[in-house]
């Protein structure tokens, strides 16, 4: 690393661990207000949907560990995946992005909602496996109350 991108990479990573959930939420809604009249309709949907589940994980991201493979990948997304796959896209002449086939025959426009179809469904797991621990959560204190007050007669 040059000592340019050196002190670029520790100024992001002092910046990522001082933004609050509120603060990514209000990048995520920041971009798709940037790119809302930019990008045709299929690309927006798919940012949309990212920016839904993320705002369903955010209010979790205090109670996931700091080295949780999760907890990077939310807040990379925020602050550098998606922010930086729109950006190259939209400096792109947006008839070239629908149109013009790259050498893997596909057109940036099929290549950027391929990455988010990406993004999109990693985030849903993610919102998948917070539920499923709150669910877990719940029917483990489900099974704590029956155990707690079968017996209730027993202290009368």
């Amino acid at each position: 690393l040059t000592p340019n991108t050196q002190s670029l990479t520790e100024t992001h990573r002092a910046l990522e661990r001082e933004l609050s959930a509120k603060e990514f939420e209000k990048l995520l809604n920041s971009l798709v207000k940037k790119i809302r009249r930019r990008v045709q309709q299929p690309v927006l949907q798919k940012v949309v949907s990212i920016k839904e589940n993320i705002i369903i994980i955010l209010p979790h991201l205090e109670d996931m560990n700091q080295g949780q493979y999760d907890l990077h990948i939310v807040k990379q997304t925020i602050t550098d995946y998606l922010p930086e796959m729109l950006t190259t896209y939209l400096e792109l002449p947006p008839a070239f992005a629908r149109m013009h086939k790259t050498r893997n025959g596909k057109t940036s426009q099929q290549i950027l909602i391929e990455q988010l179809n990406i993004l999109d469904k990693q985030m849903a797991q993610i919102v998948v496996d917070i539920n499923s621990k709150d669910a877990e959560a719940l029917i483990a204190h489900g099974r704590f109350l029956k155990d707690k007050f079968a017996n209730s007669g027993d202290w009368l």
